[in-house]
């Protein structure tokens, strides 16, 4: 197809799906906002109720994809190409656009301060708390939270949406075409497919409300503290809308002149930076204990993704395991939509292989050193994280802690700079799959209306910014992401049956051989 055939075709919107979307999210921001308290209550309470009915399932959920992956990476599945394009991206920038539209910024934020909450509770009742074992214990359990599971959410749904899309011409990269094997294809072109398509617009703005907002709050506090003024409410939302004004303009100029360039960027000065405090920092003791972590993490893994605590009920694994495997699954769908649109050409076994890789450096590169120096800092008295969240909140508490690493400003600045543009990424590529999701019969090598792209990078500001005006906690931004990953745990499981199905029909006789001939280059 032609530029100028491209730019003059008519798109075409499913109108209901968006004003049903936008009714819904407009009702929940002005709950927020004409009562706070009461908002953040009702998220808080709704996601408790869903957490005790649903939590075990969540949990095993987790347990499956992870076992899933494994096998389509060895099997002979793993060979399908997906599509007959070629490779679009090299692989640095297609990794780099992976990582930046998911985990970016949370990373950020998290990688300085979970251990400490984790230091406080000892999970898993294997150390006393606020005990260098606990330290150890706690830093494993965040590279837990972050490391093969989520990835294992986001590989799963990216190759049955790619496979759908490009090997079976599903027509568009509509959240409802991966539950085709359950609901039919009726189903998807009917009612069924209309309201599976409207929950995730409705899931994906609130998971990603967690994403900026626990990102806002970071970077209007180091934003704060460079500038040398108060962090309020209005420089948290002066933040939000500068992050605005980045993704839209990127997401105006296009995927390969705007975010693809955006991701490299950003991706190199980010390892640049993490590199450059391991070496100013304690390179052996972060080393040492990363290592340490990780062989705790492999040692406990199952018994950390199905711990349920129902004799002592810490509510450890309700507000952190299960929060975390909703908030990956809720915000796994646009993830799913953005990658499987610049993964064209990529073999299965090659998307399972280079997100677990993408995703486990870029967690153990930060949580391995900040963590890490924060863990140290911590035990040498240098510097008191747990007091300061305690004190100040984590946001300040993270900017506080980055005037005391090497360079002192230019930790901070480089931070916060890294921080602002992850933040773009992340709501520049939600912006895509909300626009590729409501745009009818997406076709090969089109990107989403810019129109459609600029309308949802608009809309992703909204309810962040309602959350903050309304001054609501961190815990309304984890409670919306949590209830929002409740409904696509259905979608997702609907997803890999739909997968294997078509697997099956399509190849279940052939040979890894007669495979591997087929999608030969």
């Amino acid at each position: 197809m032609s530029k100028s055939t491209a730019t003059t075709k008519k798109v075409e919107i499913d109108k209901i799906g968006l004003s049903i979307s936008l009714v819904v999210v407009s009702i929940i921001i002005a709950y927020v906002l004409i009562d706070p308290v009461g908002g953040k209550d009702m998220f808080v309470q709704v996601r408790d109720f869903l957490n005790a009915q649903l939590g075990s399932f969540i949990l095993w959920m987790g347990v499956a994809c992870v076992l899933i992956c494994g096998y389509l990476a060895v099997s002979k599945y793993g060979n399908i190409k997906l599509g007959k394009g070629k490779v679009k991206y090299k692989t640095f920038t297609w990794c780099a656009m992976m990582f930046c539209a998911c985990m970016g910024c949370s990373l950020q934020f998290w990688s300085v301060i979970e251990w400490s909450y984790y230091y406080q509770s000892s999970p898993l009742n294997v150390a006393a708390p606020l005990t260098a074992r606990a330290a150890e214990v706690g830093l494993g359990y965040a590279l837990f939270h972050w490391g093969v599971t989520p990835w294992a959410f986001y590989a799963i749904g990216t190759i049955a949406m790619a496979y759908m899309y490009y090997n079976r011409n599903s027509g568009g990269l509509n959240c409802s075409n991966i539950c085709e094997g359950v609901i039919g294809k009726k189903g998807v072109q009917g009612a069924p497919g209309r309201a599976i398509d409207t929950v995730f617009n409705i899931c994906i703005v609130l998971g990603l409300a967690c994403t900026f907002g626990t990102g806002t709050y970071m970077l209007s506090a180091g934003w704060a503290d460079i500038l040398g003024i108060q962090n309020t409410v209005t420089v948290s939302i002066v933040v939000i809308l500068s992050v605005a004004v980045v993704f839209v303009l990127t997401s105006y100029v296009g995927l390969d002149k705007g975010m693809a360039k955006l991701a490299d960027i950003n991706t190199y000065y980010a390892i640049f930076f993490a590199v450059l405090m391991f070496i100013l920092g304690p390179a052996a003791f972060i080393l040492n204990s990363t290592t340490n972590s990780i062989g705790f993490v492999i040692s406990n893994f199952f018994e950390m993704s199905l711990w349920t605590d129902p004799i002592a009920k810490s509510m450890f694994p309700e507000s952190w395991t299960m929060f975390y495997w909703s908030f990956w699954i809720g915000t796994a769908p646009f993830f799913w939509v953005f990658t499987a649109k610049i993964s064209e050409g990529r073999r299965i076994k090659e998307v399972i292989k280079w997100m677990m890789i993408a995703g486990l450096a870029g967690t153990l590169l930060y949580f391995g050193v900040f963590s890490n120096l924060a863990i140290s800092y911590q035990l040498d008295g240098t510097f008191d994280m747990v007091l300061a969240v305690a004190t100040v909140g984590g946001d300040a508490a993270i900017s506080q802690f980055l005037r005391n690493l090497p360079g002192g400003m230019f930790s901070l600045v480089s931070w916060t700079i890294v921080g602002t543009m992850f933040l773009a990424t992340s709501m520049d590529s939600g912006g895509f799959a909300l626009a590729a999701n409501t745009q009818k019969g997406l076709k090969m090598g089109d990107e989403p209306s810019k129109f459609l792209r600029l309308f949802w990078c608009l809309v992703l500001t909204a309810l962040p910014i309602g959350f903050i005006m309304s001054g609501a906690p961190i815990d309304a931004f984890k409670a919306s992401a949590n209830i929002a990953g409740i409904p696509i745990l259905l979608v997702l499981t609907f997803a890999i049956i739909t997968l294997f199905k078509y697997l099956n029909q399509d190849h279940g006789k052939k040979t890894a051989g007669e495979i591997q001939k087929e999608f030969e280059d």
